[in-house]
């Protein structure tokens, strides 16, 4: 996918205000293989993520004293206290919860919404599936698997025994 064009300029306008222009290679790299095309750490590389940006605002976040003055091309300052790290925090959780959404949606179009709270109530138990909102990314990786799974299945109705007839008799 790769980072906007917005996204590398927002970093390196965030890397300037910290000082930390000369670093920016380095701190790409935390990020691994995915930051280096050809050899050198950049953020043109097309495997970049979201998330990967997200960890590298936090990171110049936290060398900033915890606040980076980014500002748009207007000026205007972007964010406050601790966002970045937060978002980097919070990210994989509220991806992982919108990814449940959509297959909790795709699963229920197929077998119905009682069929969708049941896989979800199995994955994790009754208690944490009735409030996926407080769950942790290792319960909501279960949910996510477990409706990934289903979510091709036939539906129930639509089975069929070996031996039953193809057509339906008429009468």
């Amino acid at each position: 996918m790769g980072w906007s064009n917005a996204q590398k300029a927002q970093l390196a306008r965030a890397c300037a205000a910290a000082n930390l222009a000369d670093q920016r290679p380095l701190i790409l790299r935390q990020l691994g293989d995915r930051a280096v095309v050809n050899g050198r750490a950049t953020s043109t590389s097309p495997r970049l993520t979201n998330a990967d940006f997200e960890r590298v605002m936090a990171i110049v976040e936290h060398y900033s004293g915890g606040q980076i003055q980014t500002t748009d091309k207007a000026g205007k300052h972007l964010y406050g206290y601790g966002h970045w790290e937060r978002a980097a925090a919070e990210g994989t959780w509220r991806r992982q919860r919108h990814k449940i959404d959509e297959l909790a949606q795709e699963v229920s179009v197929r077998h119905g919404w009682e069929y969708a709270a049941g896989v979800i109530a199995k994955a994790v138990g009754a208690d944490a599936a009735a409030d996926l909102d407080n769950a942790d990314e290792r319960q909501l990786a279960r949910v996510i698997d477990a409706l990934t799974q289903i979510k091709h299945r036939p539906p129930a109705a639509a089975t069929r025994s070996k031996d039953a007839p193809l057509v339906e008799p008429t009468r």
